[in-house]
């Protein structure tokens, strides 16, 4: 016996009843599958070609996301903070009584 014979989720996976498709869904199905081998049988003409996309989609294109992520975020976070006028120093925020704070803002 295989290994796959012995997975309970397998064999309940295989009593499933199929359900049928319609021409619409199977067409689009099968023009994609068809665009995957048609890319994957250009890519194995060229295989320095296969292996520039792979890292470019495992490596590169992730750095790149989370670098323009975590540079938005530090954006956002120092915009809202001059926004709000959080770079004043404490000291002299602490120094001026919230009345004088008040009166200086009209």
């Amino acid at each position: 016996m295989s290994e796959q014979d012995d997975d309970p989720l397998l064999r309940d996976l295989a009593r499933l009843p199929a359900r049928p498709i319609d021409d619409l869904t199977g067409e689009r199905v099968r023009r994609r599958a068809q665009a995957i081998l048609d890319e994957e049988r250009r890519l194995a003409a060229r295989p320095w070609l296969r292996s520039a996309t792979r890292v470019w989609s495992r490596a590169v294109a992730p750095a790149l996301l989370a670098g323009s992520v975590g540079f938005y975020l530090w954006w956002s976070v120092s915009f809202t903070a001059a926004l709000y006028g959080s770079n004043a120093p404490r000291e002299a925020r602490r120094a001026r009584p919230a009345g004088v704070m008040l009166a200086s803002r009209r």
